[in-house]
């Protein structure tokens, strides 16, 4: 069977080239923690100060809160871990695009962004919540003029639930998830 994405332009773009991209050129700049400058909801990275991260349930919650409040935020399943979790892809479109279906038909070039591949680096994930969030509140409307946006932001949502204070020792969350996922396998 082909997949639906055969078809698409896929752009796949490094978040963090795409995050910075749109913090120098579109926007003014936020504060680390931004709560006065953000109309909710906050990520746990962003209500902690950073010290800790985002969990599988506060993943889902928050991606629903954007989205019943947003024409521009979709959230459909991507797949299922091993554990049983619902991975999410949440499609963010000008046109309410609410599957891969309808995407294909549009012709629109789609950048694709995979974060939390590796659960203990969490910056991804939590950038690419910040981004659902602002992109739907309507702050990065522009991005969404020449292309559809495709963002998983929890691949690796059963290394996201393994918290562990041996994981990744820097500045940072105290816990973090695992490397691997439910089978142990490494997601590269």
């Amino acid at each position: 069977m082909r997949s639906i994405f055969t078809n698409l332009k896929i752009l796949v773009v490094p978040l963090t080239t795409l995050i910075m991209a749109v913090t120098f050129t579109t926007t003014p700049a936020l504060s680390a923690r931004a709560p006065g400058n953000t109309a909710g909801p906050l990520t746990t990275a962003e209500k902690t100060d950073y010290t800790e991260t985002t969990l599988y349930p506060e993943i889902m919650e928050f991606i629903y809160r954007v989205a019943r409040r947003s024409d521009v935020v979709q959230v459909v399943e991507f797949c299922v871990s091993t554990e049983g979790r619902l991975v999410p892809l949440v499609i963010l479109s000008r046109e309410g695009i609410s599957s891969v279906y309808e995407l294909a038909m549009t012709g629109r070039d789609v950048v694709l962004i995979q974060a939390n591949i590796h659960a203990g680096e969490v910056e991804g994930k939590e950038a690419s919540l910040m981004l659902i969030r602002e992109i739907g509140n309507g702050n990065l409307d522009k991005l969404l003029e020449n292309q559809v946006i495709l963002v998983i932001p929890d691949l690796n949502a059963d290394g996201n639930e393994k918290l562990s204070e041996r994981n990744r020792r820097d500045n940072g969350p105290r816990l973090a998830g695992e490397r691997v996922n439910g089978q142990n396998l490494d997601l590269n």
